[in-house]
């Protein structure tokens, strides 16, 4: 039984809410029906249960009887993948080589689970990655496809908008994408493999940032700009839930039944794991309202009564009634503690 929740940052999500959108699919009832936050696209920097995230990718593959969606829609994401953070740190690298380690470095920011690292060969490196779940999961095929669409837009940043690699090694089974093959027709793809990775010529390593492309390939989203939910996912079980349900708390109280979907476990189950640690299910409830209180207290400006809202209360004064009994102090209080006026 595993000790934690796997996460993966909404970022990963997104853009395939993006190609719904695209499609003219109407996206709440999608989200509502694979039990996933319903205003997840406001807060890109939240993490939600990695199998939900795949499960719902899978699903939406299924349904539009689209065989290449990972590929597809990671290609026209791009580099809008990756966190803020991560993205800062591949921004200011001076080489191809710097940008690679700090991928490696930063990856599991990501994505729990996620590893990537680098073989070096005689005349290439191999740029590997690693999923949080492995080929037979739902969803690895579309996952696997869209981290590698992420890895190489960011080779790209240096080497060029129509660089292609000589080969590209998947673990995924199956034909590879016709899209793959118009994308990088250079490139050698082998599938079914015990390893995925990007190959790269290792002379390559030493090229600097290529100039600016006009694509939102390589741009940010806007949304960034705003963007303070930038943590590392939680680890244990506790933690991991609790930030899971973070951008559920806006739709309202997330019940133990919601809890243990994300925690892929039976209500009791959880509620006795819980127990073991000396928790209850209203606990971590708890702790996921005051990571979000404290982060919108501290670094916004924002009035209590929105504030509320985003927490899922029907008004300031219950909510500053729970802040109290969570902290000690008032919504003000903590505040100005932290330096910002209501």
């Amino acid at each position: 039984m595993p000790d934690t929740v796997p996460l993966s940052r909404a970022t990963t999500l997104i853009p395939f809410l993006n190609f719904l959108d695209e499609l003219g699919a109407l996206v709440d009832p999608a989200l509502e029906q694979g039990h996933l936050p319903l205003r997840l696209r406001e807060k890109p920097g939240c993490f939600i249960s990695t199998k939900l995230n795949w499960d719902f990718v899978d699903e939406v593959a299924r349904q539009v009887g689209v065989d290449d969606l990972g590929l597809r829609v990671g290609h026209g994401a791009g580099v809008s993948i990756l966190g803020r953070h991560l993205f800062a740190r591949l921004d200011q690298s001076r080489s191809l080589a710097q940008a690679l380690q700090e991928f490696c470095e930063h990856a599991p920011r990501e994505s729990t689970g996620m590893r990537c690292w680098l073989v070096t060969n005689q005349s290439q490196i191999e740029f590997h990655l690693k999923n949080t779940f492995g080929p037979a999961a739902r969803g690895y095929r579309e996952a696997e496809w869209l981290g590698l669409s992420s890895i190489l837009a960011v080779i790209q940043l240096f080497l060029g908008p129509n660089w292609e690699p000589p080969s590209i090694s998947l673990r995924a089974d199956g034909p590879v994408p016709n899209l793959a093959n118009e994308l990088f027709p250079s490139t050698t793809f082998l599938a079914a493999q015990p390893r995925a990775f990007i190959a790269v010529p290792r002379e390559a390593l030493r090229y600097h940032r290529a100039r600016t492309f006009e694509s939102p390939r390589f741009e940010h989203p806007d949304e960034w700009k705003s963007e303070f939910f930038d943590e590392s996912p939680a680890e244990g079980l506790f933690g991991a839930l609790a930030q899971s349900l973070e951008p559920y708390l806006a739709d309202g109280y997330p019940d133990v039944t919601l809890g243990a979907r994300i925690a892929d476990m039976r209500v009791r189950t959880l509620q006795r794991r819980l127990h073991a640690i000396g928790v209850t299910y209203s606990t971590v409830v708890d702790q996921a309202r005051f990571q979000i209180a404290s982060k919108l207290l501290s670094s916004t400006a924002k009035p209590s009564a929105e504030i509320a809202r985003a927490l899922g209360y029907s008004d300031a004064s219950h909510f500053a009634r729970a802040f109290r009994r969570l902290t000690g102090r008032s919504p003000q209080e903590y505040r100005q503690e932290a330096g910002q006026a209501d």
